[in-house]
């Protein structure tokens, strides 16, 4: 296939060189379309205008006024884009900066108004007599020939001299404005310097041989032992208890390597009816939570992890906060001190406050010409149209700006006061430490932490809706986006939930081995990134299956159709034996390697909790996954996903595109 770019530049830029010289150089140049373009005539009657001495437009503004001592236009025509170069020479003594503005204001002359016709003329007439003369000098001939096939053909040299006879005022003025513009401009300042500037010098390093030889290593880290990651031996191993305020916990004890612990809690608060109409404010308290207590900042927090060997943070939302860490065995209890300070005592400095909210705003500022941002926002809107005050409504992008000009530190502190607390809790700990010693320090620092609010799990539904096919547009980004959504009534207890995770892992969720990504990817070369994701609930009937794709605005027709076209494809054919058995295998080793990682088991551990299960769970839904038959997983997927019901949005620069 035949691939075009733009040689446009996307933002002017600027490069700045110092070293021994006489003068200070400034060089502007321009992209410039290649020499077949019907423009390039027009340019190089537009560089004559520019610098002809001595009634060039450059040389009577800067070399006359004695701003410079040199100034020239000149466009380099290759077959390929190019570019045209504004070169101007000043002695050390004057203002470059001023010879600059001068420069550029007098391109700015012409983009205003058309040169006039007795300038273009005469650098046309100067340029029909050089090619005349060269017509008489076999030389000279030989040498434009040449010049001109390496542009792609002897006979251009004619062409061009038929352009440019035909050029007018206007067809000067109008590439003046079409290349000439700042965002399409880059400029080089040279400034010279007595005396060399000093600048780095990289040695070689010693010998690898010699710097290695006879090296012996410190004592040796506390080895851990071989840890079985299989379901029952999890939950052989695993430890459950309860606080004094009735948060849970789960305990898993196991030598680890450096005797490691990773910890991991949350603390869920609230209800619908409390916490409707509070948009933001639970986010707020979140992101204060690290940045300083009543007693510590936020930089004698970092310097006190540090000292504990700790790396993690703790958070906060709407609906509750949390915290996740990995540290040595010996700073349990010196963290869980810290832990409870973060999330009982925040300083809420109003100076923090402040750059939060003004890095809030500035982030939706930025995201509101966004591609993915726009078509995100459109998606959320249409697949959860929850009523405005609800705690899972999606607001516009102004209104999330106004609610975050409007919010006060005030609310802020009565959110906390209200729902902060750990009755709720539910925590985990996978690692090297003493479970009676973990439920001692845990009931000392988080045993009476209990909030007067009630608390009830925020409930998500399947709105009954029409699927959408929405274009968005977004001026001026290389960039498209295209979201794909449907929701459906589901658990993740329903026997078709295994045929489901193994269906989107093949579809689209294994990545380079999806039909997706083989399709659109691989083959069509459309998206750079593309895929399919599905998650359910275990609460709620509720299910999401979506996907996505990055591409070129003018793909998008394709791009949306070979989507459609790989779902229709496995509705109609499913899919086969092979792809069964590899994905059902990837998702058994993907999840195997999850279990053997401290910090996802002691998430998953946690999750349990909440979910008032053991790993016999999981275990359950992989024994589903190996005997699912083809049959079987072809079935689930044609009862639940169906094109007709999916929704599209795409968001993009589709101003030069037709759109279906």
């Amino acid at each position: 296939p035949t691939y075009t770019r733009d040689p446009a530049q996307d933002g002017e830029r600027t490069v700045t060189l110092r070293r021994v010289g006489d003068n200070q150089n400034l060089m502007i140049a321009h992209h410039i379309p290649g020499a077949t373009h019907d423009d390039t005539a027009a340019l190089g009657v537009l560089s004559g205008v520019l610098s002809h001495v001595p009634s060039g437009r450059l040389y009577k503004n800067l070399v006359e006024t004695e701003l410079a001592t040199s100034a020239s236009s000149y466009s380099m025509l290759f077959k390929e884009p190019s570019l045209n170069y504004t070169s101007v020479s000043v002695r050390k003594e004057k203002s470059l900066a001023d010879a600059e503005a001068a420069a550029l204001a007098t391109i700015e002359e012409i983009q205003n108004e058309a040169p006039s016709e007795a300038e273009v003329k005469r650098i046309i007439n100067e340029y029909m007599t050089g090619f005349e003369n060269n017509m008489k000098n076999p030389q000279g001939i030989a040498l434009q020939l040449s010049e001109w096939a390496a542009s792609g053909d002897w006979r251009l040299m004619f062409i061009a001299r038929d352009r440019v006879e035909k050029v007018t005022t206007e067809d000067v003025q109008a590439v003046a404005k079409k290349y000439f513009m700042p965002s399409n401009r880059t400029t080089g300042y040279f400034y010279p310097t007595e005396d060399t500037p000093e600048r780095v010098e990289i040695t070689e390093g010693p010998e690898l041989a010699a710097l290695v030889d006879g090296y012996k290593g410190r004592e040796g880290i506390q080895a851990g032992e071989a840890f079985d990651p299989s379901y029952d031996n999890i939950d052989a191993r695993t430890e459950i208890a309860t606080l004094k305020n009735g948060a849970k916990v789960a305990l898993l004890p196991k030598k680890t390597r450096g005797a490691t612990v990773s910890v991991t809690m949350s603390f869920p608060h609230g209800q619908e009816s409390s916490l409707s109409n509070k948009p933001l404010l639970g986010s707020y308290v979140g992101s204060l939570l690290m940045r300083g207590t009543k007693s510590m900042s936020r930089e004698e927090i970092r310097d006190r992890l540090t000292e504990l060997k700790a790396q993690g943070s703790v958070g906060g939302g709407s609906t509750g906060s949390s915290a996740s860490f990995a540290t040595v065995r010996e700073s349990l209890p010196e963290l869980f001190a810290l832990i409870k300070e973060l999330l009982t005592e925040p300083a809420f400095d109003e100076k923090e406050f402040e750059l939060i909210r003004e890095q809030r705003i500035a982030g939706i500022e930025a995201q509101m010409s966004e591609p993915r941002a726009k078509a995100q926002l459109a998606m959320q809107q249409h697949l959860y149209p929850y009523p405005e005050g609800h705690p899972r409504y999606n607001p516009t992008f102004e209104e999330a700006l106004e609610y975050h000009k409007n919010v006060s530190m005030a609310d802020v502190e009565s959110f906390f006061d209200t729902f902060y607390g750990g009755q709720n809790g539910l925590i985990a700990l996978v690692g090297d430490f003493d479970s009676a010693e973990v439920i001692e320090l845990l009931n000392e620092t988080f045993g009476n932490w209990i909030s007067d609010a009630d608390y009830a799990r925020l409930p998500i539904q399947v709105f009954d809706i029409d699927a959408i096919n929405e274009v968005i547009e977004t001026p001026d980004k290389a960039n498209a986006t295209m979201l794909v959504g449907m929701t459906f009534s589901l658990r993740d207890d329903h026997e078709d939930y295994p045929a489901l995770i193994l269906s989107n892992y093949l579809l689209g969720g294994g990545f380079l081995n999806s039909r997706l990504a083989e399709r659109i990817r691989q083959k069509d070369g459309l998206s750079y990134g593309v895929g399919s994701s599905f998650s359910t609930s275990s609460f709620f009937d509720w299910a999401l299956f979506s996907g996505s794709a990055i591409f070129a605005p003018e793909n998008s027709d394709r791009v949306l159709n070979a989507f459609i076209e790989e779902i229709d494809r496995v509705r109609t054919d499913g899919f086969s034996q092979e792809e069964l058995d590899a994905g059902r295998q990837a998702i058994i080793d993907r999840n195997r390697t999850a279990r053997a990682s401290d910090g996802n088991l002691a998430g998953q551990l946690r999750s349990n909790l909440d979910r008032g299960r053991t790993m016999q769970f999981s275990k359950g839904i992989e024994a589903k996954l190996q005997s699912l038959t083809l049959t079987e997983l072809n079935e689930t997927f044609r009862k639940y996903i169906d094109t007709a019901s999916l929704s599209f949005v795409r968001a993009g620069d589709f101003a030069k595109v037709a759109i279906n």
